[in-house]
Formats: C-alpha cells, structure tokens, sequence
C-alpha cells in the first residue's frame, strides 16, 4: 500500500514540475494540466490516509509526510486560486509548495526503504 502511494504521489509531481515549467518559463499553465494534478493529488492524499490508518510502524513520520502534504495542499489551493482569477502567483508559492510536497515523498520514501 506505502509502494503504490509513493508511486501515485510520483506521477502527481511529473504533472507539477510540467506546470512548474510552464509557470517559470512565464507561460500560463493549461486548466486541464492543472486538474489532472489536482486530481492525482486527492486520489494520492486518499491513499496515504488510508496508509496511515493501516500501516503498523513508523506512523509518526507518516503522519509527518501527511501533515506536510496538507500544508502543500493549502498551498495548491492559494496557487488555483489565482490561476482562475488569471493571475500569475509569486514564485515563491510555487518553490514552497513543491518544496513541501518533495519533503512529503521523501519522508515516505525513507519508511518504505529504510533509510
């Protein structure tokens, strides 16, 4: 379950770093590149709520990589906000919330190999 949501989280960050891109090559993201983000991100925060409810050991730090997803999402959500009002957001947003979603995935990848 813990494999499958890191590769689910995965495939959500190639479609962020494409609207990273975009965004840094002052080009305006497509709607739809950022609804399929969006979209992998809930089915993602799914499973790893899931995850953290079946998973027996280490569940501090998966409850860490879970409050930090969280704190990514509300991040993702002030991003979407001002892509539907068509304003361009500081790129501090955009490093802060990639910053935040790698920190995630890293805290997952260290329980599911050991580090």
């Amino acid at each position: 379950m813990l494999g499958f949501t890191i590769i689910l989280f995965l495939v959500t960050a190639v479609g962020g770093i494409a609207l990273a891109i975009k965004f840094f090559k002052k080009q305006f993201p497509s709607a739809a590149l950022a609804t399929a983000h969006g979209l992998l991100a809930v089915v993602s925060m799914l499973m790893l709520v899931v995850t953290v409810i079946t998973f027996d050991s280490d569940k501090k730090i998966i409850s860490s990589a879970l409050a930090t997803f969280i704190l990514a999402i509300f991040v993702g959500f002030y991003i979407v906000s001002r892509h539907f009002k068509k304003i361009i957001p500081s790129p501090i947003y955009i490093v802060i919330h990639a910053l935040l979603a790698v920190s995630g995935v890293a805290m997952l990848g260290y329980v599911a190999i050991g580090i």
